[in-house]
């Protein structure tokens, strides 16, 4: 398919208007490269030349990139901001903290997390089959779990000190959002933090990459399944998702490592 659509280019384009040709190309090249980075990092497990340390290509290509250095160094950023952020907030994580990666992928935060603070018992879970399978054979102690998109998680996931979600009520739909939220607050114990990023409907650049009218966001919420882009609206956040699972609101900030996301930094149940 990759073949015929470079001989074929010109006419191809020609006969398709840009909305149609842009992402049919950019959809046939990213899955002709997952392929053959598959076939690469296969061919390592195979000749155990493939590196615990590095998650394969095909999995960080999910991520943005092939370079798995680069998404070391970002989870590095990560585990630091959210560290400190989190004690910022006012939250005073205990030495041996219980700590949820809630979509770690292939645990680039996780890991740096292993590094700044090795008591904490850490966990990661992912909708994601590959990044969890590459976990569990390199990195077993992080207890990583494939996970359902609704509640619940899975058991080891409880007496938590810390959650944190980046990157994920960014794809998600406004039901799963009230399911998931109200499911923290029992996984968490009493006055615990949830850490959770999220696109505000002033991040202008999100709203022209996407083509969403203003209006499309007057109820605050919004969320293209075809897209798959979610928009919130902090008041919305605060009124309409976490008071109603009884979290408190403790601040919101821009998130200085997510491409003008902000965090919001939320508080458990007292009981």
């Amino acid at each position: 398919m990759i073949q015929f659509l470079l001989q074929h280019h010109s006419k191809i384009h020609s006969a398709l208007p840009d909305s149609v040709y842009v992402p049919m190309r950019n959809l046939i090249w990213r899955q002709g490269v997952l392929r053959s980075a598959t076939i690469v990092d296969r061919l390592g497990e195979l000749t155990g030349i493939e590196k615990d340390d590095d998650p394969p290509r095909n999995v960080c290509l999910r991520y943005g990139t092939t370079d798995a250095s680069k998404l070391a160094e970002d989870g590095v950023i990560k585990a630091r901001h959210i560290l400190g952020e989190v004690r910022d907030a006012g939250f005073d994580l205990p030495a041996e903290a219980r700590v949820l990666d809630f979509g770690c992928g292939p645990g680039s935060v996780l890991r740096a997390l292993q590094e700044l603070a090795p008591n904490f018992s850490l966990f990661g879970c992912d909708l994601q089959r590959q990044p969890i399978r590459w976990l569990r054979r390199h990195h077993p102690m992080l207890h990583p779990k494939r996970t359902s998109p609704t509640p619940p998680l899975p058991a080891i996931h409880s007496d938590l000190d810390l959650i944190y979600a980046i990157s994920v009520f960014t794809h998600m739909s406004l039901e799963h959002a009230q399911l998931w939220l109200e499911h923290f607050a029992e996984r968490l114990r009493p006055g615990a933090a949830l850490y959770l990023t999220f696109i505000p409907p002033d991040h202008a650049a999100f709203m022209k990459k996407f083509r969403i009218d203003p209006s499309d966001l007057r109820s605050g919420f919004y969320y293209s399944q075809t897209r798959n882009i979610t928009i919130i609206d902090p008041d919305f956040l605060n009124e309409r998702l976490a008071r109603p699972a009884r979290f408190e609101w403790v601040c919101c900030k821009t998130a200085p490592y997510s491409n003008g996301q902000r965090v919001a930094i939320l508080r458990a149940p007292a009981s």
